[in-house]
């Protein structure tokens, strides 16, 4: 079920067209992500559903209410900008109590140490802010996002700048909450991040939207024959000739050598089918099918 549609949303600045009829819609529960070069308009799309921006022309329901209505649905919203700025004379721990003040949310102590203990920030929380590194700084503007169990975060560039560690620290953490039931819109420069953790994917190119869907999606439009790796089980001569008849007769076979083949396909979709087939005659224990990566595909094919 859509959670966001976006209804051809187009935004200007100074007559420059950041923004051009962007329509597509966010599923409740997904990880969504949206890519694209530096200017390419994808913060520009976050502030306008988040309510700091407002579109030229367009519109869109969140949560069944309509931009105008923003102001109604802010409480069950977590945000995390690129860029944020603190009170830096607050202590960590009241910022994050005063940021879910202003949502009209209440935070339990024990969620607050996990999510301390989990971004290694415990034992930092009564420190000023001023006192924090970029780092530190950039875990807690995630923190104060996803606190509160709130129904969408929009988490803008959320582990650039950060350690390997803290990385990761912050995917397992949006995993979480995905699981639980919040809906993650995902800006990243790290296409292996989007990669992992995203559904499904936006390509936004000079204020367009050029594509949008899963990893399968954009394997079966632009890798035009895919490799399925297989591994089976020791065959006699009579099951190998069998086996090589059902290849030959429907199936592009790419290599056979002892126990692994690889047979060609040209969608995803082809797969399932196959693999029922052949395993009516041989023990299969592994299937993997060769794909691009988001990075080649962006570089060969989208960019």
């Amino acid at each position: 079920m859509a959670l966001i549609e976006v209804k051809d949303i187009t935004k200007i600045y100074s007559k420059k067209t950041v923004l051009e009829g962007i329509a597509l819609s966010i599923n409740e529960g997904e990880i969504f992500g949206v890519i694209g070069k530096n200017g390419a308009g994808k913060s520009t799309f976050i502030n306008i559903l988040t309510g700091l921006v407002k579109q030229n022309s367009g519109d869109f329901i969140m949560l069944g209410h309509y931009s105008e209505h923003i102001d109604n649905i802010k409480q069950y919203m977590g945000v995390m900008p690129d860029t944020m700025n603190f009170y830096n004379n607050m202590k960590a721990i009241n910022f994050l109590k005063y940021m879910m003040s202003l949502k009209k949310l209440s935070v339990s102590e024990e969620e607050i140490t996990r999510l301390l203990e989990k971004l290694d920030l415990k034992g930092h929380e009564k420190k000023k802010i001023k006192t924090y590194s970029f780092g530190m700084k950039k875990k807690l503007s995630f923190m104060q996002a996803i606190a509160g169990n709130p129904k969408i975060v929009f988490l803008d560039e959320p582990t650039s700048g950060l350690d390997p560690e803290s990385a990761k620290n912050i995917e397992d953490l949006i995993f979480d909450i995905n699981k639980n039931g919040t809906t993650v819109i995902l800006t990243s420069h790290n296409l292996n991040e989007i990669e992992t953790l995203c559904h499904r994917i936006a390509v936004i190119n000079k204020g367009r939207l050029e594509n949008v869907g899963s990893m399968i999606d954009f394997n079966n439009k632009y890798n035009s024959a895919l490799g399925v790796n297989i591994q089976f089980d020791y065959l006699d001569a009579a099951e190998e000739q069998r086996v090589n008849n059902i290849i030959k007769d429907k199936y592009d076979l790419k290599s056979l050598e002892a126990n692994n083949l690889i047979i060609a396909v040209q969608s995803y979709e082809e797969i399932p089918a196959m693999i029922s087939e052949l395993s009516k005659n041989i023990k299969i224990y592994f299937v993997q099918p060769s794909n691009n990566s988001l990075k080649d595909i962006y570089f060969n094919y989208i960019n």
